[in-house]
C-alpha cells in the first residue's frame, strides 16, 4: 500500500508535469518546422506518459483503499497502447543510431483497459 510520503511526492509531481505539457502545447502553436513540431510532439508524449505513470501510482493507492473504480473499455492494443509508447522512444533510438522496429504483421486485437489510466 502506498504510504503517506509516497502519495505526497506523487501528488507534488502532477503540477510541474502538467506545466511542461501546457508549455509544449503553447510552443506547438508557434512552431512551423515539421522536425521541430515532431520533437515537441515527442516531448508532449513523453511528459504525458510520465504524468500517467505518476497518476497510476496515486490511483493504485486509491484502488487499494477501494476508493476508485476502474472504467474499463475495449481498446486496440497496438494502435491505442503500443504505438504511442514506441513514439516516445523512437527519437531517442534514432539519436543513438538504433533502429526501432515493431512488427505489425499480426492481427490487431482488443484489450479491456481503463484508457485514462494506461
Amino acid at each position: 500500500m502506498m504510504n503517506l510520503v509516497s502519495a505526497s511526492c506523487n501528488h507534488e509531481l502532477l503540477a510541474p508535469i502538467r506545466c511542461i505539457i501546457q508549455m509544449v502545447a503553447t510552443l506547438r502553436n508557434e512552431v512551423r518546422k515539421p522536425d521541430q513540431i515532431h520533437k515537441l510532439e515527442v516531448i508532449h508524449n513523453t511528459a504525458s506518459f510520465l504524468l500517467n505513470q505518476v497518476q497510476a501510482n496515486i490511483d493504485q493507492g486509491l484502488l487499494n483503499l477501494n476508493k476508485l473504480v476502474p472504467n474499463l473499455a475495449a481498446h486496440k492494443i497496438i494502435e491505442d497502447v503500443v504505438s504511442p509508447v514506441l513514439d516516445i522512444f523512437r527519437l531517442q533510438a534514432k539519436a543513438q543510431k538504433v533502429e526501432l522496429y515493431f512488427d505489425t504483421s499480426f492481427a490487431e486485437f482488443r484489450v479491456m483497459i481503463d484508457k485514462t489510466r494506461t
